[in-house]
């Protein structure tokens, strides 16, 4: 796995981590386990975020894209939607309670999206 980028924990002690090789990785915190680790970004991943409910996480990318995945089968993360930026993605964070993300871009917008 390449270098750590960020990290993020959800309420079931499973953490996922963005890498410099483009990669995600989910482990479990209890069991000390890596679940998954899949390249989804052609560039570093700069920030993720889980929904409310824990069934995807989105991953923002300095290649301008945020990739939502489903984390229901860890053996193969599958993105679901791509959205994009203009420029590099810095951040990511899904809302406390609502269905929509907040992300921050290299190009200093900020977006909210409504996946």
């Amino acid at each position: 796995m390449g270098g750590m980028s960020s990290n993020k924990v959800d309420s079931n002690g499973f953490a996922s981590v963005g890498h410099l090789d483009g990669s995600v990785s989910i482990w479990n915190l209890s069991m000390r386990k890596c679940f998954a680790n899949q390249i989804l970004h052609s560039q570093q991943v700069r920030g993720v975020s889980y929904s409310v409910d824990g069934n995807y996480v989105a991953s923002a990318g300095y290649d301008g894209a945020i990739h939502i995945s489903e984390t229901i089968n860890l053996e193969k993360m599958r993105v679901v939607k791509t959205l994009n930026h203009d420029d590099k993605v810095v951040s990511v964070k899904w809302h406390p309670y609502l269905p929509l993300l907040l992300s921050s871009g290299a190009d200093r917008t900020a977006r909210i999206w409504y996946p």
